[in-house]
C-alpha cells in the first residue's frame, strides 16, 4: 500500500510565491530601466528634441512602473488575508521588514 501524500504547508507555498513575485517584479524594473536609457540614447540620436526624448522615455517607464505595482499588490498574507503591500492603520511593520504589515506574521513563518 502506498502512503499518501503529504501537502505542502498553504503558508510556505504563499510566501514563496510573494517571493518569486517580487523577483519578477524587481527583474522588471531593471529591465524597464534598461529600455529607458536604450531607447534615450535611440531617440536622442534621431535628432529630437530632448522635450520630445524625456516624454517618449518617461511614458513607458510610468506605464510599466503602474503595472508592476497593480502585480505586486495582488499578494496577500496567507494567514489573515491582508494584502502585502498595503500599509497598516497601526504602526506595525510592513512585508519590506520582513512583517506581515496588519497581524505581524513573519514572512516564511509556516502554519504548524
Amino acid at each position: 500500500m502506498s502512503t499518501p501524500q503529504q501537502l505542502p504547508d498553504p503558508y510556505l507555498v504563499a510566501w514563496d510565491k510573494i517571493r518569486r513575485g517580487e523577483k519578477r517584479a524587481m527583474i522588471g524594473m531593471m529591465a524597464l530601466v534598461a529600455v529607458m536609457l536604450a531607447g534615450t540614447l535611440f531617440l536622442r540620436y534621431v535628432s529630437l528634441t530632448p522635450t520630445m526624448v524625456r516624454i517618449l522615455a518617461i511614458a513607458p517607464i510610468l506605464a510599466g512602473s503602474l503595472s508592476l505595482l497593480a502585480y505586486r499588490a495582488r499578494f496577500r498574507c496567507p494567514k489573515c488575508d491582508y494584502r502585502i503591500l498595503t500599509r497598516a492603520k497601526t504602526s506595525k511593520p510592513g512585508f519590506s521588514q520582513g512583517f506581515c504589515a496588519n497581524c505581524g506574521i513573519r514572512v516564511g513563518t509556516p502554519k504548524s
